[in-house]
């Protein structure tokens, strides 16, 4: 085929020898200011024009032809040897290279954001509040005990306030099963209320948490203790209410003869989403 059938187009032999050059379609479209889809536009003219598929087979056609000038390459220039010759440049991805790389992304983001709700989802569903009263009896306390160390045993985690009583036996129920349990303070988290409580806050923050509202100083003020109780309800799906004394905020009161004395021999577990002052 002689030059007078060149079928190329002045500006198609322009970057048809651009990309002989090693140039980008970016790269063209800044050498003769058009745009980077008027590239595109050209590239596929060059390809059905050749009757080619790639811009190796385009470059050798057209050099060999005489119709673009590429140093190196002759009429009887091997297309195996072309590569070598020509200036080495990163190709640009194509577009499904491209719509492949996002999806990727894409359902890697996905996957992730998943497993983090699913965890979150655990970490919120294996928790369980007990319910406290300071007056509770022996009675009381060891069967606050017992339920925290079953839940324990079954990898919930219990949460309740650190309080003298009801409390103070969940914490360590759920610590003698090995499991996790949560402490929210009326206090600071570093003025530990009740003092006594120290190392059993100690032993709570070692399999679990402290938390609190309070600055890390703060002393255990009488309002402070019912605003933390929607902390623990916030905390968990559940609620076991051991003790009773009288009418609670959760609207619960003990009926019949033993309606002024605690309420353990007749345990009720009550799930609810509003916060309680005995939660």
């Amino acid at each position: 085929m002689s030059a007078d059938e060149n079928p190329l187009s002045k500006r198609e032999q322009e970057i048809l020898t651009l990309v002989a050059r090693g140039l980008t379609n970016q790269e063209i479209a800044r050498e003769l200011v058009i745009s980077h889809n008027t590239v595109k536009v050209h590239l596929r003219n060059i390809f059905a024009k050749l009757e080619v598929v790639s811009r190796t087979e385009a470059i050798v056609k057209a050099a060999q032809a005489g119709w673009i000038d590429v140093a190196g390459i002759e009429e009887q220039t091997d297309e195996a040897a072309v590569p070598a010759l020509l200036p080495s440049a990163l190709p640009s991805l194509a577009r499904w290279q491209r719509v492949y790389f996002f999806l990727a992304a894409a359902l890697v983001l996905l996957a992730l954001v998943t497993v983090a709700l699913l965890a979150l989802f655990w970490y919120l569903v294996n928790r369980t509040a007990l319910g406290r009263a300071q007056r509770a009896c022996e009675q009381d306390r060891k069967m606050a005990a017992l339920l925290a160390r079953g839940f324990g045993e079954e990898g919930f985690s219990v949460a309740s306030g650190l309080a003298r009583g009801i409390d103070a036996a969940a914490h360590r129920g759920a610590l003698s099963a090995g499991g996790r349990t949560i402490a929210v303070l009326g206090s600071g988290v570093l003025n530990i209320y009740p003092p006594e409580h120290a190392k059993l806050a100690e032993e709570v923050a070692a399999q679990g948490a402290l938390l609190s509202e309070s600055p890390p100083r703060a002393a255990p003020l009488p309002g402070v203790f019912p605003q933390r109780n929607r902390v623990i309800s916030g905390l968990t799906l559940g609620t076991i209410v051991v003790v009773l004394h009288g009418r609670t905020p959760f609207g619960i009161r003990p009926t019949g003869p033993t309606q002024r004395r605690p309420t353990h021999h007749r345990l009720r577990a009550r799930f609810a989403s509003a916060p309680a002052g005995n939660s």
